[in-house]
Parts: C-alpha cells; structure tokens; sequence
C-alpha cells in the first residue's frame, strides 16, 4: 500500500533553515525533504519515514517547502510556478500523481475535505491529525478517520462529517536522542514555545510569574526561554529570559540544557464566524507535544495538570504537575533543591516514553487503525475472483462445505462481484437450503439485476416452494404492501406485519418523534414504514435509514446461532445482507415515499453519534443490527432519544445469541421496567416506559445503573 503524508512547517522554521542551509534550494525535492526530516522539526508527527517498517510504499511532502515543490514541478515538467498562494493545486498535482492508497493529512485545515473532493481519484482511506483550533467553516466529511487525543476534537470531527474519530497520539523518534546526548544541563529552568497574546494567556502568565521568581535575590534561578513571539512586544521580565526561537534538533538541545522544563498549554477551540462565541475543545485535557518532546529527551517535566495526564504518565513519579503559579514555583524550587529525586523522575518519564511513545510503538499502532478501517477496491476485486473461481472448482467436484468457506472469505471483503451470490444460492440449494438460496440470489439481484440465470433460479425457487413464502397475514392492506416490499427485504412477513401494526399504532395515537431503522439491507421494511407514515402520520416525521450499506459488519464470538454455530459458519457473516443504497432509492421512489425517507450510509459507531441531533425525539426504533455489538451501540446511542411510551422493535431477539444477550443486559440496566413481547420467536417488541430506572455510559461503553 502507498501511504502519503502532507503536512506544514513554520514558516519562520523553513527561513531559518534554508537561510542556514542555502545549498539545499538547488537539490532535488527527496533530498530536501530528507534533509528536513534530519533536522527533526514537528519529528513527533512525521509517520511517513516511519511506515515503511510496516510494508508501506511512503512519502512525505511538504507542502509549504517553496524550494522543495519546485523542485518538484520541474522535475515533472508541471507548468506550474510555485507561489503560496497555488500551494493547494500544487500538493494535488503530487497527490494524483501518487496515487497513494493512504492519504494521511496532519495539516486538514489547509487541506480539508474540499480538497479532498478536488482530486480526480479518491485514495482509498484519508486520515487527518488535530489537536489544535478548527477555525469556522471547517469540513471533514471526506476524512474516514481523524485522529487526536483530545476528546473534544474527536467528537468535533463527527460533527463535522469524519466517518469515524480514533484516540490517538504522536511518537517520539528514538533517533533523537544520540544527536543531542552530549547536551548536559546548563540552566535551571527551560521552556521552548510560541508566546501569543490571543491563545497562550495562561502559558503567558507563568513564564511571567517563573521570570519574575527567578530574578529573586534571596531564591532565584538561572532561567532560559526560547519563545517564537513574532512582532509581539515581550514584557520586559520576559525578554530579559528570552533567547529566541528553536526548532528541530535545536529545540531538543535547549530541552535537555535544562534541569527542568516547564509546559503550559494554549487554549484550543472551535473558532466561529464574527460575533458567534468559540467552543472549547481541549476543556481539562491536554495533548501538548512537549510532554513527550520533554520526557523523550531525558528531561524532567514540570507541567500544568490536566484530567488526562494520569493516562499517559504517572504523576509524581514519571512527570510532575502544578495547578496554579504559587504551586509552580514551589515546585521548581523544591525539585532544584532535590536534584535526586529530579533526577529519579526524570529517567522513568523517558523509560516510560520510549517504552510507549517511541515513533517505533506509535507507527505500529497507526498500522493498527489504517488496517482497522481500510479498504483496497482493487486487491479486494482481484481477491474477489480468485475465491470465487477457487468456489465454483470446489462445488464441481462436490466439496459444497468447502466452497462455502471461499465464498464466505470473499463476502467478507465486501467488494460486489457477479456470479458471487449466484453461487452461494447453487450452495444453499444443494444444502436443502431454499430459502437461504433465494435471500441469496435476491442480494445478487439487487447488484447485477440483468443476471438472466440469478432472475431464472429465483423464479424456480419461488414455484417450487410456494408454502414456504406463504404469508400467514390476512391484512388486506399489509398484504398489498408486501407485495410490493418483498423483494427489497429480509425481514420475515410476521415481523414486517409487527412493524405494519406498530407504525399503525405510532400514527393513530399521534406519539411524537421520527422513526429510525438500524440495519435496512434492501430498504423494503424501510419504504413500508415510510409508506404507512405517508398515509396515516398526522404530523411531519422523517424516517432515518441507517446501514453500511455494504455488508454485516465482522461479528464477535457472541455471535451465534441457539444451536452455537459462529455467525461466519452459516453462510450470513460478514459481508453478507448488502445491498447498495440505489435499493433503498429504488422501491422508495415506486412507494413515492423518497422525500420521507433519509439514507445514512456507514457503520453505527460512526453514523449514530454524528446524526443524534438530525434525529430529534423517536417515535418508533427497528433495531435489525444482528450481531452484539451493532445491538448494543444502537441501545447506547439511540433509547435516550426514544419517547416515553415509544416503540421499539428488534429483529433478530431470539434468534442471534449476541443479539438476544445485548437486549437482556439493556432490560437488566433499565430496571426489567418494560415487558419484551414475542413476534415469532426470532423477533421482539416492548414500548419504552414512562419513567426509566437506568441509562447507558457512553464513556467507558459499560452497561451502567444510575
């Protein structure tokens, strides 16, 4: 896989090292860059030089490196000149012509979803890095993962449009340390930073108040800070400690000149337009680079506390904190006239931070989230074929159980192929297993609808068992409904006629709220209940259609069958149940019910969180997730927003043990308040009570009482 990475420097940085290093403007781009990359600025977010070690073809640009991307456009005759103000169309040009499989964006402010939207070929997986402010009018919907390890800019990121967020944070690159070993204490205390008036006011204070103590005559201290203030006026206790700004290999050797480093961090906030008031995104959690910069070096540090701190380090052990400006210079006095114990802290913070944020730990857990939520179309179509040709040999020579197994492993790669259910269908009949053949071949259908032999076998089927598909419904109405949803739905006709009479039900006693559908496939129960709506709701209700729309997510070992068989054994695990979102559109549109119904593409995790304030209050909740945890993230997501005196209905109670087991844990938390009611022994449904005893914490993801 080719993984790419764009960032930005400093431009203050790029001047000074260009101007120290005036022979690099005439090497070649890839000189250049690993020449930046050897002096070490912004080394804890360089992942490319370091993802190759886990197999990826990478590279690195930077997209402000005026010297380097001319270099570039020339050496590719690009007519292009560059200027800052082309930067953008400059870094697509490098994008395409890359073609990596993993965009990695650790500037997606410069480069957010616009541009993401502006290349002529979609990588296969963009992943964006944040932990700073989100100006106004940002847009992630193009990220599928953005990482950070502040939870407030990761749940900022789904409000705007990422696909998924994942706690995450940078690497120390352990080759550092050699450079500036030689660097022995020459100061009491360091801090290495930006001093601006609008973000850094409390960080501003202390280094005042620190400045200001350490001009004492009867308790003072040597004092050095190297601060990256621009134009802006230091005050005069300030710039008497102030020898201007570090960077890179710089920045590490002022570090380890101290005995103790301080770190404060900024305010972080989602910027709004003129006159709307700011969101703060960092609250009590920090995810300042210099607390791994610091320890990394072999530095004690003295830091600001903040709530996530404990996760990362162990307080008065590894690293030492402060509260407010008394406690700080009590602090740095008592740990100067303690240098052992200093010292003690000191080395267990940098065991510690080369044991688990070294760039070697961190890479291979960027390795870890890439493979979590990538996909390659390509090697998963060519992967596709050979399984299926590998099927279609095994159900030649009769081992139908083993050409199961491949079609299986290729329905879990999720990528639509013809013929690939059509042969899951020849499987299950020769498995006397009609019903599952015809579910089959309508999943076929609804990818490859000219398949003239999947449309006969279906035919076939539906002559030869004409009692199996027989509805026990006498409902005039339901039955002409069905007729028309039937082939758009793997919902049995006794479960649908539920949903028939419950949607009913939500109408005539006018129960307030929108309907949600977690889990549509083809979308037939879903243009039902929108068609019912339609027809009888006496308020405006908009019904939300929430599926991957790509196949069943990997189930866990929860996921069994009564009789025990894992989900993966039956011939409907992953992969399975697909359908495109054009079905959903399709018998939508032939109910003329489009404009009711809203179509949310993605897995649970990552759609329900993002859409809870589009929902609103629920009426009425189908739950057709199948396994445990797709059970249980909607339980966790959704019944808050279900009206006292809602529906919900589940489709799989009783029939998958993960599913039944997530619903029994929820009943056991919410106080065994509501009454489960049997449809067919393979589907439920209980009203929400007026008064709940319970409520899930969405924090650790436990079912908890409160």
């Amino acid at each position: 896989m080719k993984f790419l990475q764009v960032h930005t420097f400093y431009q203050a940085y790029l001047d000074r090292f260009y101007g120290r290093n005036p022979a690099l403007k005439t090497l070649s781009f890839q000189e250049q860059t690993e020449a930046l990359v050897r002096d070490g600025f912004s080394g804890i977010h360089m992942f490319a030089p370091y993802m190759a070690e886990h197999g990826y073809e990478c590279g690195l640009i930077i997209a402000n490196n005026a010297y380097a991307q001319s270099k570039w456009l020339a050496s590719n005759n690009v007519p292009l000149i560059y200027e800052q103000g082309n930067k953008v169309e400059v870094v697509r040009k490098q994008v395409e012509a890359v073609g990596p499989d993993v965009l990695y964006l650790s500037d997606p402010i410069t480069f957010d979803s616009r541009f993401v939207r502006s290349l002529s070929c979609r990588p296969g997986l963009v992943v964006g890095w944040r932990a700073a402010d989100i100006p106004d009018g940002t847009d992630w919907s193009e990220f599928d993962v953005m990482l950070s390890g502040l939870s407030g800019i990761r749940k900022a990121a789904l409000e705007l449009g990422a696909r998924s967020a994942e706690n995450f944070v940078p690497g120390f690159p352990e080759w550092m340390l050699s450079e500036v070993s030689s660097q022995w204490p020459v100061c009491d205390v360091v801090f290495s930073g930006s001093w601006t008036t609008g973000q850094h006011t409390r960080r501003n204070s202390y280094l005042g108040q620190i400045a200001r103590a350490s001009q004492s005559a009867d308790n003072g201290f040597t004092c050095g800070f190297y601060l990256n203030s621009g134009n802006v006026v230091l005050p005069e206790e300030v710039a008497s400690c102030n020898y201007g700004p570090r960077f890179g290999m710089d920045m590490c050797r002022v570090l380890r000149s101290g005995r103790i480093a301080v770190d404060a961090r900024g305010d972080i906030r989602l910027k709004k337009a003129a006159g709307g008031s700011a969101i703060d995104l960092a609250r009590n959690e920090t995810m300042n680079m210099r607390i791994f910069e610091v320890t990394g070096c072999g530095v004690f540090l003295l830091t600001e506390y903040f709530d996530n701190l404990s996760e990362y380090f162990e307080i008065g052990k590894e690293i030492e904190i402060f509260r407010d400006e008394k406690e700080l210079i009590e602090k740095i006095r008592y740990y100067l006239a303690n240098p052992d114990r200093r010292e003690q802290i000191a080395r267990r913070g940098q065991e510690r931070c080369l044991r688990d944020y070294s760039m070697a730990v961190r890479s291979a857990d960027f390795d870890r989230i890439i493979k979590k939520h990538a996909v390659v179309p390509q090697d998963n179509a060519q992967a596709c074929r050979r399984l299926l040709e590998q099927a279609l040999k095994e159900k030649d020579s009769g081992n139908i159980e083993a050409a199961f197994t491949c079609l299986n492993r290729a329905k879990s790669l999720k990528h639509p192929t013809q013929g690939l259910d059509l042969l899951r269908a020849v499987c299950f009949a020769k498995s006397n297993l009609p019903m599952e053949a015809r579910e089959a071949l309508k999943e076929e259908l609804r990818y490859f609808p000219d398949n003239v032999s999947a449309r006969k076998m279906l035919s076939d089927l539906n002559t030869s068992y004409p009692k199996k598909i027989k509805v026990d419904v006498a409902d005039p109405e339901f039955l002409e409904i069905y007729r028309m949803v039937s082939d758009y739905t793997m919902v049995p006709p006794k479960r649908l006629y539920s949903l028939f009479r419950l949607i009913r039900n939500v109408c005539d006693l006018d129960i307030p709220g929108n309907i949600v559908e977690c889990g549509v496939a083809g979308g037939g129960s879903s243009a039902l209940m929108a068609y019912l709506i339609k027809k009888y709701s006496k308020r405006p209700r908009i019904l939300y259609a929430f599926d991957s729309f790509e196949g069943m997510p990997e189930p866990t070992d929860s996921d069994r069958l009564n009789n025990g068989i894992l989900a993966n054994d039956t011939g409907w695990g992953t992969g399975t149940c697909a359908a495109p979102v054009q079905s959903l559109v399709e018998i939508c549109t032939r109910l003329g019910v489009s404009k009711i119904v809203a179509p949310v593409k993605g897995y649970f995790q990552d759609t329900l969180p993002r859409h809870l304030s589009d929902i609103g209050p629920i009426a009425l909740l189908h739950i057709d997730g199948d396994w445990y945890e797709s059970t249980r993230c909607v339980l966790e997501n959704l019944y808050d927003r279900v009206v006292p005196g809602g529906l919900i209905q589940v489709d799989d109670y009783g029939y998958w043990q993960g599913c039944t087991r997530a619903v029994d844990e929820f009943k056991a938390v919410m106080g065994n308040q509501f009454n489960i009611q049997n449809i067919d022994g393979s589907g439920a449904w209980f009203n929400k009570p007026c008064v709940s005893a319970g409520s899930f914490n969405r924090g650790n993801r436990e079912f908890i009482k409160v």
